[in-house]
């Protein structure tokens, strides 16, 4: 076992929670530097004013040329798609429907953009900034596993290399992995280099990572939570199930990794008199009491995390 419990890992949590602002999850490219990206917004636009020039009407085929251009990279970052989001109309659904249906949505919207918004956009030609701005506001459409690539770049830093080889991750002293549906780090190969059951009730869900540290196997969840709602709960829920697993051997830990600001509250001391009305209070006692029962398991944030591992490395 590392040389800590898996309650005084739970306490470095608790102790050190996590920024507002977490530099791990910012998107900063400067999206002004892709050339092809400004040449297709100027395409655009250029095609815009023209439909929209007063005293020519056009027929629904002659919208075909923007549609095509609406498909091109960095087109939802222009003007029109953000006035046809305000008309209902993500630029996804746009371009997406059937060529006749998106030729008569851009008819309509065309339409409206002309009458509410032509006039406010007309000097707007050689100002990007704003597509830069869209970028920006679209980060979170980015992010993807985003708790596992933090943990990977952690390790990272730490030197800890990552393979997907079997032969390469059992001879290093320490390695990482990530898991699959099929292939060399799939669950049913975890099952059988391990010799471990996993007997998860969420059939549908893999772990993110296998981590192998000094001679300590973490099969590692991760889980990047702002909010509270539904879906947020089946989250939590899963991760407590994780730590739920056991396991013959005294090397197989169950790791379940929270942050984001969801994660402030759970790692959030214990108040006086904790209300079992209060779901975080009852999701802690129930992450705690699992704890006690399944040593061998964890439930950490960044800072519990990182202490593990410089611990283990020892």
């Amino acid at each position: 076992m590392p040389p800590k419990t898996n309650l005084e890992y739970f306490n470095v949590s608790m102790d050190n929670p996590e920024f507002l602002i977490d530099g791990h999850y910012a998107h900063l490219e400067n999206i002004l530097s892709n050339t092809q990206i400004i040449n297709n917004v100027n395409a655009i636009r250029e095609e815009i004013k023209r439909l929209t020039s007063e005293g020519v009407k056009y027929q629904k085929i002659d919208y075909l040329k923007l549609f095509n251009l609406l498909r091109a990279e960095g087109a939802q970052l222009t003007e029109l798609s953000a006035f046809a989001v305000a008309c209902g109309m993500s630029h996804s659904s746009l371009v997406s429907l059937p060529q006749g249906s998106a030729l008569e949505a851009l008819q309509n919207i065309i339409d409206l953009y002309k009458k509410n918004r032509a006039i406010l956009y007309s000097n707007i030609d050689n100002k990007y900034e704003i597509i830069q701005a869209m970028y920006d506001v679209r980060a979170s459409s980015r992010r993807g596993k985003i708790g596992q690539d933090k943990i990977l770049k952690i390790l990272l830093e730490r030197g800890v290399p990552q393979t997907n080889i079997w032969s390469s991750f059992e001879n290093d002293k320490n390695a990482v992995a990530v898991t699959q549906n099929a292939g060399a780090f799939s669950i049913k190969n975890l099952r059988k280099y391990l010799r471990i059951s996993f007997d998860f009730r969420h059939q549908e869900k893999i772990i993110d990572i296998l981590l192998k540290i000094s001679g300590h196997y973490f099969l590692i969840e991760a889980k990047h939570i702002d909010e509270s709602g539904g879906a947020q709960d089946k989250q939590i829920s899963e991760t407590i199930d994780l730590i739920k697993l056991t396991e013959k051997g005294n090397g197989i830990h169950y790791l379940s990794f929270l942050d984001g600001r969801y994660s402030i509250g759970l790692f959030g001391k214990n108040s006086i008199t904790p209300s079992p009305r209060n779901k975080m209070d009852r999701q802690r006692n129930e992450i705690l009491a699992t704890l006690k029962r399944n040593k061998q398991n964890y439930y950490l944030n960044t800072f519990g995390f990182i202490k593990l591992l410089e611990d283990c490395a020892g």
